[in-house]
Protein backbone atom coordinates (compact mmCIF):
# COMPACT_ATOMS: atom_id res chain seq x y z
CA UNK A 1 0.00 0.00 0.00
CA UNK A 2 1.05 3.45 -1.04
CA UNK A 3 1.48 6.13 1.91
CA UNK A 4 -0.10 9.84 0.24
CA UNK A 5 1.20 12.68 1.30
CA UNK A 6 -1.42 15.33 2.68
CA UNK A 7 -1.55 18.46 0.83
CA UNK A 8 0.46 20.42 3.95
CA UNK A 9 3.29 18.06 3.38
CA UNK A 10 3.47 18.71 -0.42
CA UNK A 11 3.39 22.41 -0.06
CA UNK A 12 5.84 22.43 2.30
CA UNK A 13 8.30 20.06 0.35
CA UNK A 14 7.45 22.26 -2.97
CA UNK A 15 8.73 25.33 -1.27
CA UNK A 16 12.37 24.00 0.58
CA UNK A 17 12.78 22.65 -3.13
CA UNK A 18 12.36 26.27 -4.36
CA UNK A 19 14.11 27.42 -1.93
CA UNK A 20 17.05 24.87 -2.34
CA UNK A 21 17.03 25.53 -6.24
CA UNK A 22 16.88 28.94 -5.28
CA UNK A 23 19.76 29.16 -3.07
CA UNK A 24 21.89 27.24 -5.58
CA UNK A 25 21.42 29.74 -8.65
CA UNK A 26 22.08 32.73 -5.99
CA UNK A 27 25.69 30.84 -5.07
CA UNK A 28 26.21 29.83 -9.03
CA UNK A 29 26.03 33.81 -9.74
CA UNK A 30 27.27 35.48 -6.96
CA UNK A 31 30.54 36.85 -7.04
CA UNK A 32 33.87 35.06 -5.02
CA UNK A 33 33.72 36.21 -1.28
CA UNK A 34 36.79 38.62 -1.06
CA UNK A 35 39.98 36.44 0.65
CA UNK A 36 39.72 38.95 3.51
CA UNK A 37 35.95 38.48 4.08
CA UNK A 38 35.04 42.05 2.96
CA UNK A 39 33.36 42.91 -0.15
CA UNK A 40 35.01 45.11 -2.99
CA UNK A 41 31.90 47.31 -2.90
CA UNK A 42 32.42 48.08 0.59
CA UNK A 43 36.30 48.31 0.55
CA UNK A 44 35.59 50.96 -2.21
CA UNK A 45 33.34 52.96 0.27
CA UNK A 46 35.68 52.90 2.55
CA UNK A 47 38.67 54.09 0.31
CA UNK A 48 36.34 56.98 -0.94
CA UNK A 49 35.60 57.88 3.17
CA UNK A 50 38.58 57.90 3.74
CA UNK A 51 40.02 59.90 0.98
CA UNK A 52 36.81 62.21 1.36
CA UNK A 53 38.16 63.09 5.09
CA UNK A 54 41.28 63.65 4.02
CA UNK A 55 40.42 66.25 1.38
CA UNK A 56 38.50 68.02 4.38
CA UNK A 57 41.49 68.18 6.72
CA UNK A 58 43.36 70.07 3.73
CA UNK A 59 40.46 72.28 2.98
CA UNK A 60 40.12 72.95 6.27
CA UNK A 61 44.26 73.92 6.41
CA UNK A 62 43.55 75.92 3.42
CA UNK A 63 40.67 77.72 5.06
CA UNK A 64 42.52 78.67 8.32
CA UNK A 65 45.71 80.11 6.37
CA UNK A 66 43.17 82.29 4.38
CA UNK A 67 41.37 83.32 7.47
CA UNK A 68 44.15 84.15 9.56
CA UNK A 69 44.91 87.55 7.95
CA UNK A 70 41.10 88.64 8.50
CA UNK A 71 41.11 90.56 11.69
CA UNK A 72 38.56 93.25 11.40
CA UNK A 73 35.28 90.72 10.75
CA UNK A 74 33.04 89.66 13.51
CA UNK A 75 32.51 85.82 14.42
CA UNK A 76 29.22 85.67 12.42
CA UNK A 77 30.94 87.15 9.44
CA UNK A 78 34.17 85.13 9.55
CA UNK A 79 31.88 81.75 9.87
CA UNK A 80 30.25 82.66 6.98
CA UNK A 81 33.47 83.31 4.72
CA UNK A 82 34.76 80.41 6.12
CA UNK A 83 32.00 77.97 4.78
CA UNK A 84 32.40 79.81 1.33
CA UNK A 85 35.95 79.60 1.40
CA UNK A 86 35.93 75.75 2.47
CA UNK A 87 33.27 74.73 -0.20
CA UNK A 88 35.75 76.55 -2.63
CA UNK A 89 38.62 74.92 -1.38
CA UNK A 90 37.06 71.22 -1.11
CA UNK A 91 35.66 71.71 -4.84
CA UNK A 92 39.40 72.63 -6.11
CA UNK A 93 40.88 69.82 -4.64
CA UNK A 94 38.71 66.68 -5.01
CA UNK A 95 38.81 64.97 -8.12
CA UNK A 96 35.88 65.04 -10.68
CA UNK A 97 34.90 62.15 -10.65
CA UNK A 98 34.23 61.76 -6.82
CA UNK A 99 32.74 65.19 -7.08
CA UNK A 100 30.21 63.67 -9.00
CA UNK A 101 29.57 60.75 -7.13
CA UNK A 102 28.88 63.32 -4.62
CA UNK A 103 26.45 64.90 -6.48
CA UNK A 104 24.40 61.58 -7.23
CA UNK A 105 23.26 60.82 -3.83
CA UNK A 106 22.38 57.07 -2.90
CA UNK A 107 22.62 56.31 -6.87
CA UNK A 108 19.67 58.56 -8.13
CA UNK A 109 20.97 61.13 -10.76
CA UNK A 110 19.69 64.03 -9.46
CA UNK A 111 22.00 66.61 -8.90
CA UNK A 112 20.21 69.62 -9.38
CA UNK A 113 19.41 70.24 -5.79
CA UNK A 114 22.99 69.80 -4.48
CA UNK A 115 24.68 71.92 -7.33
CA UNK A 116 22.10 74.38 -6.63
CA UNK A 117 22.79 74.31 -2.76
CA UNK A 118 26.79 74.84 -3.58
CA UNK A 119 26.65 77.04 -6.14
CA UNK A 120 24.89 79.82 -4.19
CA UNK A 121 27.80 79.38 -1.80
CA UNK A 122 30.50 79.08 -4.47
CA UNK A 123 29.39 81.36 -6.79
CA UNK A 124 32.32 84.20 -7.72
CA UNK A 125 29.17 86.57 -7.31
CA UNK A 126 28.47 85.74 -4.11
CA UNK A 127 32.06 85.04 -2.92
CA UNK A 128 34.83 87.21 -2.89
CA UNK A 129 37.28 84.27 -2.91
CA UNK A 130 39.80 84.54 -5.94
CA UNK A 131 39.71 80.83 -7.06
CA UNK A 132 35.72 80.70 -6.87
CA UNK A 133 35.18 81.11 -10.46
CA UNK A 134 37.21 77.81 -11.06
CA UNK A 135 35.43 76.12 -8.46
CA UNK A 136 32.10 77.33 -9.64
CA UNK A 137 33.47 76.50 -13.42
CA UNK A 138 34.44 72.81 -11.97
CA UNK A 139 31.11 72.49 -10.20
CA UNK A 140 29.28 73.51 -13.30
CA UNK A 141 31.03 71.39 -15.82
CA UNK A 142 30.53 68.22 -13.40
CA UNK A 143 27.00 68.59 -13.23
CA UNK A 144 26.22 69.31 -16.75
CA UNK A 145 28.28 65.90 -17.71
CA UNK A 146 25.35 64.01 -15.16
CA UNK A 147 22.64 65.94 -16.82
CA UNK A 148 20.59 63.54 -19.67
CA UNK A 149 21.02 65.01 -23.44
CA UNK A 150 17.45 65.41 -24.87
Amino acid sequence: MKIRKSRKTKRITRWIYKNKLFEEARNRHSPPPHPLGVSANSNFINQQTLFLKQVDELANRHTDNALSSLCDVSPAEKAIIREKYFEVYRIIIIPSELLRIQLTKNGEVCPLKEFRRLAMIVHPDKNNHPNSKVAFQKLYNVTKTLQPKS
